[in-house]
C-alpha cells in the first residue's frame, strides 16, 4: 500500500464517520506521511502543534458520532 491509498482509505473513513472534508484530507495526509515512515523502518518525527490541533480535531469528530 502506497501513501496515496493509506491517504485516501483515511479520508474516506474520516468523512464517512462525519469529519469535514477540508480536517478529514489534512489529517489524513499527516497520518499516511507518518504511517509510510513507520512502516519503511524510518524514524517518525513528532508532530509540530498545528499538526497535533489537526489531528486532534479530526478525531474529536470521528469520534463524536458514537457518542
Amino acid at each position: 500500500m502506497d501513501i496515496n491509498e493509506i491517504k485516501a482509505s483515511v479520508q474516506s473513513q474520516m468523512e464517512a464517520r462525519g469529519v469535514p472534508m477540508n480536517t478529514a484530507r489534512e489529517a489524513a495526509e499527516i497520518l499516511a506521511q507518518e504511517n509510510a515512515l513507520a512502516l519503511s523502518g524510518q524514524p517518525v518525527p513528532e508532530r509540530t502543534q498545528e499538526q497535533q490541533h489537526i489531528v486532534s480535531s479530526a478525531w474529536h469528530w470521528f469520534s463524536a458520532k458514537n457518542r
